[in-house]
C-alpha cells in the first residue's frame, strides 16, 4: 500500500473534475447527449459506389490483359509482381460487387441482415 491509502496495484476509478460537465465516470455518456443533443444528419451519398467500383476493376483487368499480352518483356523486366497485382485487384473488385449485389437483392427482398445503405444508390 502507499502513503495514501490507495492500493497500486488495482487502478482507482476515474474521478471526473468538477462541475459535472462532459463525461461522468461509468455511465458512457457525453454530457451533451444527456441534455438531449441530437447530432444533425449525415448529408446523403453523392457517389454511386458502382460508379466507382466498376471502372477501376475494369481497370485492374485491362493492365491485367495488357500484361499479359507483354508477359516475356514483363518476365525479362522481372516485374511479375504487377500481373498479380493487377489480377489481385480484378479479383478483389469482382468479390466487392458480387457482395454489393447480393447485399443489394437481400435488401430489396427485406432480409432482416441485409445492409438497408445497398438501397441509397
Amino acid at each position: 500500500m502507499s502513503d495514501n491509502g490507495a492500493d497500486p496495484i488495482r487502478p482507482q476509478p476515474h474521478q471526473p473534475a468538477s462541475g459535472g460537465a462532459g463525461r461522468q465516470a461509468g455511465d458512457g455518456t457525453r454530457g451533451d447527449e444527456r441534455a438531449g443533443y441530437t447530432p444533425p444528419a449525415l448529408p446523403p451519398v453523392r457517389a454511386s459506389l458502382l460508379h466507382v467500383v466498376i471502372p477501376v476493376t475494369a481497370a485492374w483487368l485491362v493492365a491485367a490483359v495488357v500484361l499479359l499480352f507483354s508477359l516475356d518483356n514483363v518476365r525479362a523486366d522481372g516485374h511479375l509482381i504487377w500481373l498479380w497485382t493487377s489480377l489481385a485487384g480484378g479479383l478483389l473488385g469482382g468479390v466487392g460487387l458480387s457482395i454489393y449485389g447480393w447485399q443489394r437483392r437481400a435488401a430489396r427482398r427485406g432480409g432482416r441482415s441485409a445492409q438497408r445503405t445497398a438501397l441509397d444508390t
